[in-house]
């Protein structure tokens, strides 16, 4: 559901909601060069981390982002 500024009014839902594609993203980037062992490590560390976390991160960037526009 969006306000009416067309934002979500539930942030932790939409920062979840796009992390898989944010996450492949990342890992698929090319100017990484991850070995099998390293590109493993960090997904595991960002599937357990990043949703399994507070979102302070993830989500100040969403509010940085609304307070420039």
């Amino acid at each position: 559901m969006a306000n009416p500024n067309g934002w979500p009014t539930d942030l932790k839902a939409s920062f979840i909601g796009v992390y898989s594609t944010l996450k492949s993203e990342l890992l698929n980037d090319p100017s990484f060069e991850w070995s099998d062992v390293s590109l493993k490590w960090v997904e595991r560390m960002m599937d357990y981390n990043v949703p399994g976390g507070k979102l302070n991160r993830g989500l100040s960037v969403v509010d940085s982002f609304r307070l420039l526009q």
